[in-house]
């Protein structure tokens, strides 16, 4: 076998390809990553030649047996700049193989594609569908870790990320389970996994609720993270008036009025949340600590105690936090507040559908 860059020529055969794939995945258990969409359209496909991404995998007599998209470079691959339930191994540059499929007539095919892509870079990452346990079990294989859990814009399914490299800098994420006992009365509630690839077992987070002894912690939380993110539009003596002490009366004052408060704590206290009935409030992380899936670990956690449709409030300009909340599946309902005469707050809700007019 050999590999070499797609010609347009090619297209018929690895479209071909891809509808054997289809059929083979909804045989096999996974019906729902590529079928309902028919995906990969042939305009992506097109474009993947266009732009020297697509590669094609020939068998002894140069007959095209698969197909897959290969690219390379710093942080290349936009999904997988948010990451949950893990970290990624290692932050330089990588590669990264997407659509990768054959026509099953020869065993092989895939590992040998995987390789080659490797064999390029050093450093490759990729990602597949939950129920893809044959893409699963074929990355493993080729050596890959499981690192964590990435969101992808064509549908809301989470996918399991994996990375194989040749100077890894962490540990491999070892997936935790969630744990709803945390030794408090029956009304608490605690969520337990790990949301650092360096965690161990003894270190392991875990979200708690937030009671009289430990709300001094979660002030804390609130206004070192608070000031970080409005610092850049608000003026200073403005964002010095958000200390702990203060933060710590807002937050007394929101659970008198009904509002429930939790906290990630991993060894320290390290991000927090609030929810009102369906209302999901207050999601801070500690500037160190972001992007390693606490934001995620929350976010989470806060919807799977809402009743009705979680919903929540952004200001304008916060596009990181849109990115995330977009990701976990929460759309623009069309509501917004004024806050000032330049800066609006937009309301979210998830899995909510919005007309386009």
């Amino acid at each position: 076998m050999k590999i070499r860059k797609t010609a347009l020529q090619d297209l018929d055969r690895i479209m071909d390809i891809y509808a054997y794939a289809r059929v083979f995945m909804a045989q096999h258990g996974n019906p729902n990553q590529w079928g309902p969409t028919n995906w990969p359209p042939e305009t992506l496909i097109r474009q993947d030649i266009t732009d020297g991404n697509s590669y094609v995998c020939l068998n002894d007599t140069g007959r095209i047996i698969g197909t897959f998209f290969y690219t390379y470079g710093p942080d290349i691959e936009q999904t997988y700049r948010e990451i949950t339930d893990g970290a990624w191994l290692d932050d330089s540059p990588y590669g990264v193989v997407h659509r990768i499929a054959s026509d099953g007539s020869e065993k092989g095919i895939g590992i040998f594609c995987l390789d080659w892509a490797y064999a390029q870079c050093g450093h490759l990452r990729i990602d597949t569908h939950g129920d893809n346990v044959v893409m699963q079990n074929l990355i493993k294989k080729a050596g890959f870790i499981h690192c964590g859990t990435i969101y992808v814009a064509e549908d809301l399914d989470p996918r399991l990320a994996y990375e194989k490299s040749d100077h890894p800098r962490k540990t491999p994420f070892l997936p935790d389970s969630f744990s709803g006992h945390t030794g408090q009365s029956p009304h608490s509630h605690s969520f337990s996994g790990q949301s650092d690839c360096c965690s161990s077992s003894s270190e392991r987070s875990r979200i708690v609720p937030v009671d009289a002894l430990n709300i001094h912690d979660a002030a804390v939380v609130h206004s070192v993270s608070w000031q970080e993110s409005h610092r850049s539009f608000c003026n200073a003596d403005f964002v010095a008036i958000h200390t702990p002490e203060h933060q710590e009366e807002y937050l007394l004052q929101k659970m008198s009025e009904g509002s429930r408060v939790f906290m990630v704590i991993r060894q320290i206290p390290i991000g927090i949340v609030s929810l009102k009935d369906n209302l999901i409030e207050d999601l801070y992380v500690l500037p160190d600590h972001q992007n390693r899936g606490y934001g995620s670990m929350l976010l989470r956690y806060a919807i799977s105690q809402c009743n009705g449709t979680p919903t929540l409030w952004i200001l304008e300009n916060n596009t990181r936090a849109q990115r995330l909340y977009q990701r976990a599946g929460f759309r623009q309902t069309g509501n917004r507040n004024i806050i000032t005469d330049e800066l609006d707050e937009i309301e979210f809700a998830l899995n909510v559908l919005i007309e386009e007019a």
